[in-house]
């Protein structure tokens, strides 16, 4: 009883040890490596004044920016993409995939225990091993228990870690942004595509009809012996080579169509019936916001993402420096074992060892000191990335923003050309009609109002792609709600909705 006693303070003494030295290494512990601090950038407060001109001061309504254009089907459009569209969900995945990989990093914070049981019957070989006469050749053993190891974080290795999981977790979220951005522009940049081929193939049409007309006037006068046949030849030439644009118009709208089903995740049969009916090329019904370029850092998704992944880099140093330092376990098991079945629970058969345990790496052959410099050099190759994004950005916004501009002065000179262009053949076919002038006059009106036409319709759709471009440079479109609208993970939660 005395000797029960003594053992039970040895042991009540041994295991206040161990908690101690774990204690102590919990709150002695820190970080080797750097601590990451943002990269410092500056930006310009306006944007150059050439590409400015003609747009709004102010701030515009990115959520859904694609609203100005007051389209409800393109509205519905965007909306099923965002659902349905499989790059995105692949990108959703690749969130889950990035947590998973956070979670068993963090799962080092815990340590591990294993439970694990034995039950065998041996028996010894007659030949190899001699036994005394009457010894029993078979024995017994029966074993269960459990084996804990957990690691004290003296040097922050765990903690470093999860902080470069973390910001890896950051960096799926920022690309996942970054495709959700992308997919707003190329869904709304396809649909004004469809919309321009529609009304290039109405303008053909009409010009067709036009050249029709004239051919018909051609051969009734040459039939009245007023013109030579060359004159009907010309214009059988003029409509043919008109008529010869519409299937390359017609293929290229089917395309765009296409383009929009994958984009929607949906076949393409539903998507060419809605498209039976020509409606306007879009336009937006309210003025372009120049914004501040301060705003890229917050708002441009591919910025964020090369900012994150420095942090995630950063990290990165310290979990290859920790490894120059000593790693603290404690480490215990405790088990039953017995050489018989008979009385296996009794407390006699109660096996226990713990304590801590040191693993030090003293000679390596130089492998943590290049591990070290190579997570150095990565980190200096992403803050260099992250340079060369933050200025491509810029060149992308300034870029957009003078193509929309000039674009709109280019279509106020095309409107004035197709005016003048329709005012010119309704004149010529008078004065040819008349007599009063060669019937090259009338091809060549004929041809202008076709080209100007055509380029008018081609100057309407850059516009609306310069918007587009625009709120696409400047990141707009991903801090709405529905940016969970896919259904492939809980977890993205708030990460994804917020800034």
């Amino acid at each position: 009883m005395v000797r029960s006693s003594v053992n039970f303070r040895k042991t009540f003494i041994r295991v206040r040890t161990v908690l101690a030295v774990a204690f102590l290494a919990l709150i002695s512990g820190c970080k080797v490596g750097p601590d990451y601090a943002p990269p410092r950038t500056e930006l310009p407060d306006k944007w150059e004044q050439a590409a400015v001109s003609g747009l709004e001061d102010g701030t515009a309504n990115l959520q859904t920016w694609w609203h100005q254009f007051d389209d409800p089907f393109l509205n519905s459009l965007i909306e099923k993409a965002r659902t349905n569209n499989i790059s995105l969900q692949i990108a959703a995945r690749r969130i889950d995939e990035s947590m998973a990989v956070r979670g068993i990093v963090r799962s080092e914070y815990f340590g591990t225990v294993d439970a694990g049981g034995t039950a065998q019957i041996t028996r010894s070989s007659e030949g190899t091993t001699p036994l005394p006469p009457g010894t029993d050749r078979e024995s017994e053993y029966y074993a269960v228990g459990l084996e804990a190891a957990w690691e004290a974080d003296l040097w922050g290795r765990i903690r470093r870690g999860v902080e470069s999981a973390q910001a890896g977790v950051e960096v799926s979220i920022e690309d996942y942004r970054d495709v959700l951005v992308l997919l707003n522009a190329q869904v709304a940049g396809t649909y004004v595509d469809a919309r321009t081929l529609q009304n290039q193939i109405d303008l053909t049409e009409f010009n067709i009809n036009l050249q029709q007309a004239t051919l018909q006037l051609t051969r009734d006068r040459y039939n009245a012996g007023l013109v030579a046949e060359l004159d009907v030849h010309r214009a059988e030439l003029n409509l043919a080579r008109t008529e010869s644009s519409l299937p390359s118009l017609r293929s290229d709208l089917k395309q765009a169509i296409n383009a929009l089903s994958v984009l929607v995740g949906e076949l393409p049969s539903p998507l060419q019936i809605q498209f039976e009916k020509t409606f306007p090329i879009p336009s937006a019904s309210v003025p372009v916001f120049a914004g501040v370029p301060a705003n890229l850092l917050r708002q441009r998704p591919d910025i964020r993402r090369a900012e994150r992944a420095i942090a995630e880099q950063n990290a990165r140093i310290g979990l290859a420096t920790s490894d120059w330092y000593p790693r603290l376990f404690i480490t215990g098991d405790l088990k039953l074992d017995s050489t018989s079945a008979s009385g296996f629970f009794n407390s006699g058969n109660v096996a226990y060892a713990f304590g801590p345990q040191v693993r030090w790496n003293i000679f390596n052959g130089g492998r943590i000191r290049n591990q070290v410099n190579l997570e150095e050099l990565r980190t200096a190759q992403a803050v260099s990335v992250y340079e060369d994004t933050l200025l491509r950005a810029v060149e992308d916004v300034e870029n957009a923003m003078v193509f929309y501009v000039e674009q709109q002065e280019r279509l106020k000179a095309l409107v004035r050309s197709v005016k003048a262009a329709e005012a010119s053949v309704a004149q010529v076919q008078d004065l040819y009609k008349s007599g009063l002038t060669d019937f090259q006059n009338v091809l060549d009106m004929e041809r202008s109002l076709f080209e100007q036409q055509n380029l008018q319709a081609a100057s309407q759709g850059n516009i609306a792609h310069g918007v587009i471009s625009i709120y696409r440079s400047v990141g707009g479109g991903w801090r709405t709600g529905s940016d969970t609208n896919v259904q492939t993970t809980a977890s993205l939660g708030n990460e994804i909705s917020q800034p």
